[in-house]
């Protein structure tokens, strides 16, 4: 079977690495390089976060649900890429100042009311100590998750072009003008296929009037030392962020969700409420080097639900909004599903 694939984000790398599994001659198509710069990646931007749990406070019940079958496949996936991929399930911990307790409780609130009571542990300075030792002396109250983790986004496309690409027909630098069933539009003419998976993210909105963009933006900092061993969430009423280590005392500030389509640098706002935000909860962040500092417009619905639709030939993945890494595995396993399986016509949350 002769199948493209049009956009090469997280989605897009997963459904090709499935359907090259399941014997398809692959096409895969994206207006940018095999890896491009993260300010033309919002899969690259990202920071990785697999928190089901955690982000129930922009989600639902059926993306938490999502996000666990992820967390179930994504060591498979892992497997099939071959390669090393950084992938850490030490849990996330949620921390707030004294004055937020207001924002913590609400998600304490809304984990429960979703049935998710026995997922978490409620912490004090002690258990915090053990935990993450930097955080304990500002910090007696938190939230921990035992069972949610990160995955390296760097290390999955590095993964993805090493074992990957050479098995396939690649488009890097091609721009797909239209889409109708299943035939291209592109510079060099059209092209037609089998099958069309659309995975073009915010690059596919005239194909869905009611996509909006989200402008999110992280921060890369390399430190002297290791300052924490899993993902932490500091809840605030007007800039909730994240701070997530990486190898190599590597760690990333990020969480922002602006309301905007408007790509570029980041903000003069954004940078300060981010590194002031986690300067807060780790004066030791004082002595690190800022190394990068991205934006990204991320595709989203009003629900906040992604959607997986077939017209014809064409199936279409989109609006995973802050939750790419968390629901593409499970989402690549429904857009295939739909691939596959004729009576079924549509696919949402």
């Amino acid at each position: 079977m002769k199948v493209a694939v049009v956009g090469a984000g997280i989605v897009g790398r997963l459904i090709t690495t499935s359907l090259l599994k399941r014997g398809c001659k692959v096409s895969l198509f994206d207006k940018a390089s095999s890896f491009p710069e993260r300010n033309n990646s919002a899969s690259l931007t990202a920071a990785g976060m697999l928190a089901p749990f955690c982000e129930l406070e922009y989600g639902t019940k059926e993306i938490t649900k999502w996000g666990l079958r992820s967390l179930e496949l994504w060591p498979k996936i892992i497997k099939e890429l071959g390669s090393n991929i950084y992938f850490q399930q030490k849990g996330s911990l949620v921390i707030c100042h004294p004055q937020d307790l207001n924002e913590f409780s609400y998600l304490q609130r809304e984990v429960d009311r979703h049935g998710y009571r026995e997922c978490y542990k409620v912490v004090d300075q002690k258990v915090i100590n053990e935990l993450e030792p930097c955080l304990a002396p500002r910090f007696n109250k938190g939230l921990f998750f035992p069972h949610e983790g990160q995955i390296s986004p760097d290390d999955i496309f590095d993964a993805f072009n090493e074992n990957i690409l050479p098995h396939i027909n690649t488009n890097f630098r091609t721009c797909v003008k239209k889409i109708e069933n299943r035939t291209l539009f592109i510079d060099r003419g059209k092209e037609e296929f089998d099958l069309v998976f659309d995975c073009r993210g915010w690059e596919g909105k005239q194909d869905w009037k009611s996509l909006r963009g989200v402008r999110g933006e992280v921060i890369r900092l390399q430190c002297h030392s290791q300052l924490l061993n899993r993902p932490v969430r500091i809840m605030h009423p007007r800039f909730p962020i994240y701070l997530v280590p990486r190898p190599n005392n590597e760690l990333i500030i990020g969480a922002s969700s602006i309301e905007s389509d408007e790509a570029g640098d980041v903000s003069v706002r954004s940078c300060l409420e981010l590194l002031s935000a986690g300067y807060s909860a780790l004066p030791e962040l004082g002595e690190a080097r800022i190394v990068e500092q991205n934006a990204q417009v991320r595709a989203a619905f009003s629900d906040h639900h992604p959607r997986v639709e077939r017209n014809g030939n064409c199936i279409r993945v989109n609006g995973l909004f802050r939750h790419g890494y968390l629901l593409s595995p499970a989402i690549v396993e429904k857009a295939l599903e739909l691939a596959f399986n004729e009576d079924t016509l549509c696919i949402s949350p």
